[in-house]
C-alpha cells in the first residue's frame, strides 16, 4: 500500500510554517510594511517586486507574475516535488510524518527504495572507511581526493565480495527486492542475486532534494568500464538529474552560474579547489531534461570538457542543448588532452582560472576552432551551418537575432544568409522555463474586471455569495479565474470570512500564480466588498454587452462583404447605436 498525508496535516504545515523564514533561506528579504521585498529570484530585474506576504502566507512577483504558497515556491525555486516540499518543511517544524501517513491504495511506494538508497550509501561509506577499502582510499590520494571532500559527497567503496552487501542490508531490515529495484543487485534467470558493483569507489547520486536516487562507481585503476552508474529504475532516470546539483545549488542560485563538467572526479576536485557551482551528466550527453533544471537556477552555465577532440565535440553539443533552454553559455577550452581533474591535481590552478575566466560563447569558440583547424573552407563552412542549426532551437527571437549579428561579425557574411530559413521549434519543449506564469495586462479588460469580482469575493463571505447568485464558473472569459471561482465556491463552507491560502492549494499548477496574484491584492481592511462587486458586476455587464453590440455588427459586415442580404441585421445595430448614445 502507498502512503499519503491527510490534507489537514499538509495545512497544518503551511499554516505554521513562517513563509518569509523560508524563503529568506534562499533569497534576502527586506521589510516593507506587512511584506517583506526582494529582487525576484525567477527573473532578472533590478527594482524589487517580488513580495513575500506572511500574514496569507503566499509569494507573488509583480513583475514575471510568479506566486504561490510556500510549498510552490520550494517546487519552483529548488525543483523539490511536492511531496518533497512538504517533507522539507515538516522538517523544519520538527514534524515526524510517518506519524501521519496513512495507508492509501494505488501507485507501490518509493519510500522502501529511498530507505534503501541511503543505507546502501552509508554501507559504502563505511567500507571505504574500514580495512578493506584501504586500496580506495590510496587511489583517492592519487586522484588528489582529500578525506573532507569524501565525506561532503558521501563516497564510498564497493568490497571484492560481492555478497557482504546483501548480508549487510538483510541484518539491517533491509529487504532483497528493494536492492534489486534499485539496481544495487542484479538477478540473472534463476540465479542467486549479485552485487551490481564490485571494487570500484561509489558515488552516490542526489536529487535537488538530496534523496539519493542512484550510484556511480569508478574502477580502481584501468579497466573497462572504467565508470557504471546503477540501471535506470523508477527513481533514477540518467536524462532527469545532475551530479553534485544537491551540493551545489546554493552556490550556484547565488552566483547564478553554473559549471558543467563530465565526470563525477572533476566535480570533487573543482568543489575542492573553490569552484563549488560545479556540476555533471551522469554518463549522457548533457540534455534538455538537465538544461532546464539548471535553468532554474542558472543564467550561464560553462561548459569545462575535455581538452580534446571528442571533448570540444561534445561540448558544441551541449552548447545548443543549453542555449535551446535559454542558458547563456561559456565554452571554456583547455590544454590538448587534458582534463580539469588533471589540471588540479598537477597543481595548474591559476590556468585553470585563467581559462575559466577567458571562456568563450559559442561564436567564438566555433571561431576560434576553424582557426585552429587552418581556417579550411570546409571547416568554415561546417562551422556556419551548425551556427544556423543552433539559431533554429532558440525560441526567443531577439536572442537568436543577437547571436546572427555576432555571427555574421566574425565569419564575415550577411545577417540574413543565418537567418533566412531556420525553423523554429514549435515543441513546447522547448520553451524556457522563465517565460511567465500570466501576465494580467496581456488578458485585457475582461481579466482586469473578472479579477476585481474575485478579490471582492475573496474579502467578504456576503459578498461572496452575491457573486454566486450572479455568475457560474462558465460566465469567466479565463480559465485561470474560472478555477479559482470554482475553489472559491467549494471552499465556502469552510472559509469564515476572508479567503486564505487554501485557495491557491485547490487549483492547478498553472493557476496557482493567478490566485497569489488575487490574494496579494485583496486589501486588508477599510474595503466595502460588497460595493466592490456590485461596481465589478455593473462594469462586467457592459462588457458583455459591448461584445454583443460588436459581434452583431461582426456578422453585419460579413454578410454585407458576402454578398449576401444583411438588411434584417440592420435595426439592432441602430438599436445598439442609440443604446450606447442613452448610455453615453
Amino acid at each position: 500500500m502507498a502512503l499519503r498525508i491527510p490534507q489537514d496535516v499538509i495545512e497544518k504545515i503551511r499554516d505554521e510554517i513562517a513563509i518569509e523564514e523560508v524563503i529568506r533561506q534562499f533569497v534576502p528579504l527586506t521589510p516593507s510594511g506587512r511584506t517583506f521585498k526582494a529582487r525576484c529570484p525567477f527573473h532578472h530585474e533590478k527594482t524589487p517586486s517580488f513580495h513575500a506576504i506572511p500574514d496569507k502566507q503566499i509569494f507573488y512577483c509583480y513583475g514575471c507574475h510568479r506566486g504561490g504558497d510556500v510549498f510552490r515556491f520550494l517546487m519552483d525555486k529548488e525543483g523539490m516535488s511536492f511531496p518533497e516540499a512538504v517533507e522539507w518543511c515538516a522538517s523544519r517544524l520538527g514534524l515526524d510524518l510517518s506519524r501521519y501517513a496513512v495507508e492509501e491504495s494505488g501507485a507501490s511506494s518509493r519510500t522502501p527504495l529511498y530507505e534503501a538508497t541511503a543505507w546502501a550509501a552509508e554501507w559504502f561509506a563505511a567500507q571505504l572507511k574500514g580495512e578493506e577499502g584501504a586500496a580506495a582510499r590510496r587511489y583517492a590520494r592519487e586522484r588528489g581526493l582529500q578525506p573532507e571532500t569524501l565525506e561532503l559527497f558521501q563516497v564510498g567503496y564497493a568490497p571484492e565480495r560481492g555478497s557482504q552487501m546483501e548480508e549487510a542490508a538483510a541484518a539491517a531490515g533491509i529487504g532483497v527486492e528493494a536492492l534489486l529495484q534499485v539496481g544495487l543487485l542484479m538477478r540473472k534467470e534463476d540465479r542467486a542475486p549479485f552485487a551490481y558493483f564490485r571494487s570500484r569507489l561509489i558515488f552516490p547520486i542526489r536529487g535537488v532534494a538530496s534523496k539519493i536516487h542512484g550510484f556511480g562507481g569508478r574502477i580502481l585503476g584501468p579497466g573497462e568500464p572504467k565508470y557504471l552508474n546503477t540501471p535506470e529504475t523508477s527513481i533514477f532516470q540518467k536524462r532527469s538529474i545532475l551530479y553534485g546539483l544537491a551540493q551545489a545549488r546554493s552556490k550556484i542560485v547565488r552566483a547564478r552560474r553554473a559549471i558543467l563538467v563530465e565526470g563525477y572526479i572533476d566535480v570533487l576536485m573543482l568543489h575542492q579547489a573553490g569552484w563549488s557551482q560545479t556540476v555533471a551528466t551522469c554518463g549522457t550527453s548533457f540534455t534538455k531534461e538537465q538544461a532546464h533544471i539548471l535553468r532554474r537556477y542558472a543564467d550561464t552555465v560553462y561548459l569545462l570538457f575535455d581538452g580534446d577532440t571528442a571533448g570540444r565535440k561534445a561540448a558544441f553539443k551541449a552548447a545548443d542543448t543549453a542555449l535551446a533552454a535559454g542558458l547563456d553559455v561559456r565554452i571554456v577550452r583547455l590544454p590538448e588532452g587534458r582534463d580539469p581533474a588533471d589540471l588540479l591535481l598537477d597543481g595548474e590552478v591559476e590556468p585553470l582560472r585563467h581559462a575559466l575566466d577567458n571562456a568563450m560563447g559559442l561564436v567564438d569558440s566555433m571561431a576560434d576552432e576553424v582557426a585552429r583547424r587552418g581556417n579550411r573552407r570546409e571547416v568554415k563552412e561546417h562551422a556556419l551551418h551548425h551556427i544556423q542549426q543552433t539559431l533554429g532551437m532558440i525560441e526567443d527571437p531577439i536572442r537568436a537575432e543577437l547571436m546572427a549579428q555576432e555571427a555574421a561579425e566574425v565569419f564575415q557574411v550577411r545577417v540574413g544568409l543565418l537567418l533566412d530559413g531556420i525553423r523554429r521549434p514549435e515543441n513546447p519543449e522547448h520553451r524556457t522555463p522563465s517565460s511567465k506564469p500570466h501576465a494580467e495586462s496581456e488578458e485585457g479588460p475582461w481579466f482586469e474586471n473578472e479579477s476585481s469580482l474575485l478579490v471582492a469575493a475573496m474579502a467578504s463571505r456576503s459578498a461572496r455569495h452575491r457573486l454566486f447568485e450572479s455568475m457560474g464558473a462558465d460566465d469567466f472569459h479565463s480559465p485561470r479565474l474560472r478555477e479559482v471561482f470554482e475553489a472559491l465556491h467549494a471552499l465556502d463552507p469552510q472559509i469564515e470570512d476572508a479567503a486564505d491560502v487554501r485557495v491557491v492549494e485547490r487549483v492547478s499548477p498553472e493557476a496557482q500564480s493567478t490566485a497569489a496574484f488575487l490574494l496579494a491584492k485583496m486589501p486588508d481592511d477599510g474595503f466595502d466588498a460588497v460595493a466592490e462587486l456590485e461596481a465589478a458586476l455593473r462594469h462586467w455587464q457592459r462588457l458583455n454587452e459591448r461584445a454583443e453590440r460588436e459581434e452583431r455588427r461582426r456578422v453585419l459586415e460579413a454578410k454585407y462583404a458576402a454578398g449576401e442580404d444583411w438588411r434584417e441585421e440592420l435595426p439592432h445595430i441602430i438599436d445598439d447605436d442609440r443604446d450606447h448614445d442613452r448610455g453615453a
